[in-house]
């Protein structure tokens, strides 16, 4: 009897796993999804934790020498060699530590504007795949209309070459027709299909999804901001981190600092304690190597004040060739929306009724509907230029 329960509730429990339901997805989700799961930020995410955890590692002190001593000719007031036990430290000049943790500082603002270019980018990307796969399901339903409306035709086209009222030329432009729409309507869907996979590379879910987004919306586009643009903060952290190079390459010019503290003593009678201290500091007398290596941290960063303020030229330059862009398509859905729009609905409006009171064959009657069609694909495309476009400026990174 429990074995019978446990396979009847399994078998209820079957229907409920057959019939969930694919995961909606809207763009504000589909960027959440990436943020959180997305492998390549996580690791970005995890390089900033790395250089925090750095910082603690400028004050690297040498480790502390612990010793003991014996000599035969250090002998002791009751005639005894004496043992000698001591501890050494040899530091480096404090100003160096101080120039180190600044550099490690530095690091740690250049990982962080490193993670804000990736997440920048994953946005970027993931609105990019998401405006592709909803572009593609509206070039879909505009074609599902035409082959709908092509099945037809072409069925009453043979219908009527059967009877006699037309001739073979028109049944076969609308088969044709037809089987024209029918292919691209198949090649739209494979491109929906890689569509979902380019949008699932960036949000990388292990369960199905789907995108019900049905209209294709007009995108803003923002200014630039060349205070606040993370690919202008990476460049000025660039910039302090070499800085910080040149300056502890100066500060090791500094002498080091020895410390050494020990005491001595032996088993024989009257035997005393007797404690020493010796410090000293170590003189760079050969300065031709740090002299190079000064050199070398000066050159490195005269070459990234360079990269920056050639990043930050390109950076511009993209952004106004990006802007021309956006007026070229701007233009064309201007038109639509004044003139084309009105046009195609005309148009198909007009050969319907002439087509249906005889004034116009069928291949004049394709030919319009070719036409109309024509008119809001053309639209539909640069809309999607247009938004692509825009995408591209608002998280403009290089």
């Amino acid at each position: 009897m429990k074995r019978a329960n446990i396979l009847f509730i399994l078998l209820l429990s079957l229907p409920v796993i057959a019939l969930a339901q694919p995961k909606e997805i809207t763009l504000e989700t589909a960027i959440d999804l990436a943020l959180k799961n997305n492998a390549g930020l996580r690791a970005s995410s995890t390089q900033v934790e790395h250089a925090r955890k750095m910082v603690g590692t400028a004050f690297d002190i040498d480790k502390t020498e612990v010793y003991y001593h014996y000599d035969e000719n250090n002998i002791a007031e009751n005639g005894l060699p004496i043992g000698v036990w001591g501890i050494s430290q040899s530091l480096q000049f404090p100003t160096v530590y101080g120039a180190q943790r600044n550099a490690n500082k530095a690091q740690v603002f250049l990982k962080e504007q490193e993670f804000q270019i990736n997440e920048q980018l994953l946005r970027k990307e993931v609105s990019k795949a998401y405006n592709t796969l909803v572009y593609w399901q509206n070039v879909a339903a505009n074609y599902h209309y035409l082959d709908s409306l092509y099945k037809q035709f072409s069925i009453a086209a043979s219908r009527r070459y059967e009877v006699g009222e037309t001739n073979y030329l028109e049944k076969l432009t609308a088969t044709s027709k037809q089987k024209e729409v029918g292919l691209m309507l198949l090649q739209i869907k494979e491109n929906i299909t890689k569509g979902h996979l380019e949008l699932n590379k960036w949000m990388q879910l292990d369960s199905a999804f789907v995108v019900t987004e049905s209209n294709l919306d007009k995108l803003e586009p923002t200014s630039i901001d060349t205070l606040r643009h993370p690919g202008l903060l990476y460049y000025q952290g660039a910039v302090s981190l070499s800085e910080s190079k040149v300056s502890i390459e100066k500060q090791k010019l500094l002498p080091d600092i020895n410390l050494n503290y020990f005491q001595g003593t032996n088993n024989g009678m009257d035997s005393k304690v007797y404690q020493g201290f010796q410090a000293g500091i170590g003189i760079p007398l050969f300065f031709g190597a740090q002299k190079s290596k000064i050199n070398a941290a000066k050159l490195e960063t005269e070459a990234v004040q360079s990269e920056a303020l050639n990043y930050k030229q390109e950076l511009i330059t993209r952004y106004r060739q990006l802007e021309t862009e956006l007026t070229k398509y701007e233009e064309a859905i201007n038109y639509y929306v004044q003139n084309g729009k009105t046009l195609s609905s005309e148009l198909i409006h007009t050969a319907t009724k002439a087509f249906q009171n005889g004034e116009i064959d069928f291949v004049q009657y394709i030919l319009s509907l070719d036409n109309a069609k024509s008119i809001e694909m053309t639209y539909l495309e640069n809309l999607y230029n247009y938004n692509q476009t825009v995408l591209e400026i608002n998280y403009l990174m290089n």
